[in-house]
């Protein structure tokens, strides 16, 4: 019984810190994608965008407040919700969510960057350390310009899902009811995508060769000139596409889908 009890104890302190792992990575049930929960933050009530203020967090970063003054205690650095990741190198990764959480990794640890938002982060992507997007709800769209980030117009109000460039004067992103928007390098502007379903991920091999996926198991391909559908012979939802090239892409989706493209 004594050789028992320090096994016994081990279990529940593996238990135990499975569970606090899981609570830290804001986990409350929800699936993967919970990007489409737009319910907004969990934040205390009257909690806005994240504002760099207030005592030390611990570990020299600063804590992650509320315009009203409401600052995040446990877990640390914060607890919202996290959407997407994204980076330029092993010290230079953004992390982004709801209440326009937007985190940064410097090699060493994780700190709060002012977002300049509250909306729903849902993607991020950037063609180096000193130009980075951010989308998510309502059309927002945030730019990292290498010293702080800051709202950019998109023209719509539709809620973006992704976010992808060939390089810091093509980028790409889509949402909801077939909504595409373009960075020209001085603007976004609207792209008819010929669908209304909503679209969750876009990926290109280049400027001339790019991919987008949404419900209903939609698929379109840019070529350069117009978004064109594909038959992908699924009715799944499909999240996210991705490649290693010009070919072959994948395409992930609901009950178990993938699917191999050309």
């Amino acid at each position: 019984m004594r050789r028992a009890l320090p096994v016994r104890l081990a279990l529940l302190f593996a238990l135990g810190c499975g569970r606090l792992g899981y609570d830290a990575l804001g986990g409350d049930g929800a699936p993967p994608d919970a990007a489409v929960d737009t319910d907004g933050p969990t934040l205390p009530p009257d909690a806005g965008a994240i504002a760099d203020a207030g005592p030390d967090a611990g570990g020299g970063a600063a804590a992650v407040c509320s315009p009203d003054g409401w600052c995040w205690e446990n877990p640390l650095p914060q607890g919202n919700s996290l959407q997407a990741v994204w980076g330029s190198g092993a010290s230079d990764v953004w992390v982004v969510g709801r209440a326009g959480t937007i985190l940064h990794w410097d090699g060493v640890g994780w700190s709060p960057i002012p977002s300049g938002t509250s909306a729903v982060l849902s993607a991020v992507w950037g063609s180096g350390a000193d130009d980075a997007w951010a989308v998510g709800s309502d059309g927002t769209i945030v730019h990292w310009d290498g010293t702080a980030w800051g709202p950019v117009a998109s023209g719509t109000t539709d809620h973006l899902f992704s976010v992808w460039g060939s390089g810091p004067g093509d980028v790409w992103a889509a949402g909801d009811t077939g909504t595409i928007v373009r960075w020209s390098g001085t603007a976004w502007n609207p792209v008819a995508s010929g669908t209304t379903d909503s679209l969750r991920s876009v990926w290109g091999s280049g400027p001339n060769d790019l991919w987008a996926v949404g419900t209903g198991g939609t698929i379109l391909h840019w070529a350069g000139a117009a978004w064109s559908p594909v038959n992908s012979g699924a009715a799944s939802a499909l999240w996210s596409v991705w490649g290693s090239g010009a070919g072959p892409v994948r395409a992930v989706g609901d009950a178990g889908t993938i699917l191999r493209g050309p």
